[in-house]
This record gives C-alpha cells, structure tokens and sequence, in this order.
C-alpha cells in the first residue's frame, strides 16, 4: 500500500493551520475551510454509502473527519467567518496548488487520488492507514 503524502492532502494544511491558530502563531481563524471540507466529506460520505464502501473503511473515514474537521470546528465554534479568513483561505489553496504543482501533481488529480483511495478501501491516506492499522492491533 502506497500512502499519499500528507503535504498532498488539503486538509492536513488546514489542521495545521488550526494548530498555528489556537497557538496564537496566525490570526486567521480556519473556521471556514473546515467547513467547506465537512460539507465535502458529508458528500464523500453519501458517495461511499452508494459506491457500497466498506463499513471500516467508512468508520475510519467519519473518525478521521471528527478529527481533522469536527473537533476543529467545535472549538473555533464562536469564531466569526471574516473577509480576512476567506482571502487567506485562498492564498492558503493558492500555495497547495502550487506545491502539487512542483511535485508534478494536480488539484484534480489529487482529488481523485484521495476520493479513490477512499471509496475503494484502499486506506491510502495517512491518518485513515494509521486509524487501519490500530483496528488491525485491536481486531476491529
């Protein structure tokens, strides 16, 4: 199993963001990304339950989007959604393309690399192959 890298993946940069954030580094609030990535996961999700996913590969897929959305979004829950927040969200979305682009990939490209991965239980993206290979220590 080959893992996608996690400078590959979107919403690792948001998490980190998130930690920056709550540690005072960057005074943006990621409350709006998270968003946007929970509104698409909900439809990864229903896509899953279509696709005929399987069921732990769909339990480590909502634990992963409790981690890395949820939870973030809870916390930030007061935050208001500023003009400032949404600019850095795409200058932010900006950088990532751009670093694919070094990396020889695509946003698109991407997206479908994770997508697949994650409908096809394939577990290729880091905390779910991680998330895997705790349920395979505790038999899950």
């Amino acid at each position: 199993m080959k893992l996608i890298r996690p400078d590959f993946i979107f919403s690792y940069w948001i998490f980190v963001w998130f930690i920056l954030y709550i540690l005072g580094v960057i005074s943006f609030s990621p409350k709006f990304p998270f968003i946007i990535g929970l509104l698409e996961n909900i439809v990864l999700l229903f896509a899953m339950l279509t696709y005929g996913t399987n069921k732990t590969t769909i339990m480590y897929f909502v634990i992963t989007s409790v981690i890395l959305k949820m939870i973030p979004i809870y916390y930030l829950y007061n935050d208001q959604i500023k003009i400032k927040d949404i600019l850095f969200t795409v200058f932010i979305f900006i950088l990532f393309s751009l670093w694919l682009k070094i990396n020889n990939q695509t946003v698109i490209g991407n997206l479908n690399m994770i997508r697949n991965s994650i409908l096809e239980g394939k577990n290729n993206t880091p905390l779910i192959a991680i998330l895997q290979n705790l349920g395979k220590l505790i038999k899950v």
